[in-house]
């Protein structure tokens, strides 16, 4: 089963995972954006790395704004906790980013949502769980399966 959520922000959204108990071997989690793994290679945060690889399922993610890029450029996907896909899990179509000037990836975005023919788009950043329309989810704290929204 694949299921997917919002930002961890690293330590912070441990809790979740470990209060979640429907992931098993062979399932994947995707952290859309805000993964927040490694920040400040602590002694515990180390720790909770390795946690984290202990879970019976994969953790995969999309990097959000709030992550340490260059870490996971530089390291092989089958070394890490977590497979990393390149991109903007962050933002949804029509949704502005501040600071980003002329809001140029959320035009961008709006231009992905109207080309591609997709079944849904699942997004963190704005710290909210709301299904925006029926092919759009915001995810923060909530874990849901692939083709499930949070059901406002």
């Amino acid at each position: 089963m694949i299921y997917v959520t919002g930002d961890l922000h690293g330590p912070a959204g441990l809790e979740r995972l470990e209060c979640w108990s429907e992931g098993r071997e062979g399932d994947f989690l995707i952290v859309a954006g805000d993964f927040g793994y490694p920040w400040d290679y602590s002694e515990i945060e180390c720790d909770e790395i390795v946690w984290l690889e202990s879970l019976p399922y994969k953790v995969l993610f999309v990097d959000g704004n709030h992550e340490r890029f260059g870490h996971w450029e530089d390291r092989p996907a089958e070394s890490c906790v977590a497979a990393w896909f390149r991109g903007c899990a962050t933002a949804r179509p029509s949704m502005p980013i501040p600071g980003l000037p002329d809001e140029r990836l959320t035009r961008f975005l709006d231009e992905v949502d109207w080309r591609l023919d997709y079944k849904h788009w699942y997004y963190g950043h704005f710290h909210k769980d709301v299904d925006v329309d029926e092919k759009h989810t915001l995810l923060f704290e909530r874990i849901v399966p692939i083709g499930e929204g949070v059901g406002n």
